[in-house]
Order: C-alpha cells, then sequence, then structure tokens
C-alpha cells in the first residue's frame, strides 16, 4: 500500500517545483522549491521506515 501512495507522491514532485515558481517572486523561489522537494523525499523516506520501526517497537500492528 505504501508504493501506491509513493507512485502518488512521486507524481506530485514536479508540481511543487511548478506552483512556488509562479505563485512567488523569481528570486525567492529557490530555495522554497528546495525546501518543499527535500520535505517530500523526506516524507518517502520515513513513508518505508516508520512503519517497520513501529512494528519492532511495539510488536504487531
Amino acid at each position: 500500500m505504501s508504493r501506491i501512495f509513493d507512485l502518488a507522491q512521486i507524481g506530485i514532485v514536479p508540481s511543487c517545483a511548478v506552483v512556488p515558481r509562479e505563485v512567488l517572486l523569481a528570486h525567492g523561489a529557490g530555495w522554497r522549491i528546495g525546501l518543499v522537494v527535500m520535505s517530500t523525499v523526506a516524507d518517502m523516506t520515513l513513508d518505508g521506515w516508520l512503519p517497520g520501526r513501529i512494528h519492532d517497537v511495539s510488536g504487531p500492528y
């Protein structure tokens, strides 16, 4: 199930770069786009790691 969410997340990443560029001024959009993409990648990483960690700590889901 998490793979399905990851595929959807991967489809969202390019739009995360386009929307701030259209809405914000060009000189301030660079670091904001980087922050949004970095947050998205960190979320995809936690999506795979966190359920395993919860399982290790608490036993069955």
